[in-house]
């Protein structure tokens, strides 16, 4: 029996599994990609005219300790020529044929990512570019991003104070990276294809790793249509479909219920997917709901796990909020170039 068996062990343990993790799924996910559609493709930063700010919260499995927790705050905007309100629902169903605006979206956004001894962490820059076609709308998008891996070791627990791996060992990586997109809309349709970790890094924690160890490029899929089923009512159903190099393989499907486009209701399948190996993207039920007010949109979404480990946990929560800008013609003359 090996002389030190300890949380250092552990943490190594937990590495190694992070990191296969990481071809998996490598980037945060969220169970309403649908309502922050930016943080999956960059082409949409902008895309509806009006200035976004969101929030997002989730922790997965809540009542575990060390379980995932993420956390991520956006922004995206629009570079108009002349005023659009986002914020008003009735504008946004009609802002493909109603908005005058520049081609140009800038986005940004900053997360955190939690998991065990690992904390995983980053920001992104996104540039769109907006063509508008009577009331259709096509976008492509590019991002630049860098983000940092890091062991925890202020939360290893040792037996042994004199750790070889720990004092002959570089504990965070820092990794650059880009993604992109195209988005298309038109009326009530929306469609988007975009790619991740185009760089394919390298991941090497000093002599643990490899340089041949890279990260697998990933592909997002999604589309959704919005039914009219009276003046108050409107049903949209859509999907997310996620997969890498290795063909390991997602996919989440969406139903939601709008009344006055200002509340809505929505349940999501999520397949276990074809060779998945993150637990953390096993299948579930999702159930969420959202309300507008004003300038604020909330929406919050439960995630039921379909396998066992939902007999020991609450479930996973995920909160989000978002604030749109957007009335104020004045902030957009300096604008008039693009």
């Amino acid at each position: 029996m090996m002389k030190r068996l300890n949380i250092v062990l552990i943490g190594i343990a937990m590495l190694l599994c992070s990191i296969t993790k990481l071809y998996a799924q490598p980037l945060p996910f969220y169970s309403q990609y649908m309502t922050t559609k930016f943080l999956v493709n960059p082409a949409t930063a902008g895309a509806l005219g009006s200035t976004v700010l969101e929030l997002t919260a989730r922790e997965q499995w809540l009542g575990f300790k060390g379980t995932p927790k993420t956390h991520t705050l956006s922004f995206h905007t629009r570079l108009m020529k002349k005023n659009f309100s986002g914020a008003k629902s009735s504008a946004r169903r009609r802002y493909t044929s109603k908005l005058r605006a520049g081609r140009i979206g800038v986005g940004a956004y900053v997360f955190n990512d939690r998991s065990g001894l690992l904390d995983y962490s980053g920001g992104l820059l996104a540039y769109s570019y907006h063509i508008r076609m009577r009331n259709q709308q096509l976008s492509f998008g590019l991002s630049l991003s860098a983000f940092q891996l890091k062991l925890d070791q202020d939360r290893i627990i040792l037996y042994d104070q004199v750790d070889d791996f720990l004092t002959s060992n570089k504990l965070t990586l820092y990794v650059p990276d880009a993604s992109v997109g195209v988005y298309y809309a038109f009326t009530r349709f929306y469609a988007g294809v975009s790619a991740a970790q185009l760089m394919q890094s390298s991941l090497k924690y000093g002599t643990f790793g490899s340089s041949s160890t890279k990260m697998l490029r990933h592909y997002y899929l999604m589309a959704g249509y919005k039914y009219e089923i009276d003046k108050k009512i409107d049903i949209e159903p859509s999907f997310l479909y996620k997969t890498n190099e290795k063909l390991q393989m997602q996919t989440d499907i969406n139903v939601r219920g709008y009344y006055k486009n200002d509340y809505w209701v929505g349940v999501t399948y999520r397949t276990g997917g074809r060779r998945i190996e993150d637990s953390r993207n096993n299948g579930a039920v999702i159930l969420m709901g959202g309300v507008m007010v004003n300038k604020f949109e909330f929406a919050y979404a439960f995630d039921y796990s379909l396998t066992a480990i939902q007999k020991y946990t609450y479930g996973s929560h995920e909160f989000f909020i978002s604030y749109h800008i957007g009335d104020n013609a004045r902030r957009y003359r300096w604008l008039q170039r693009y």
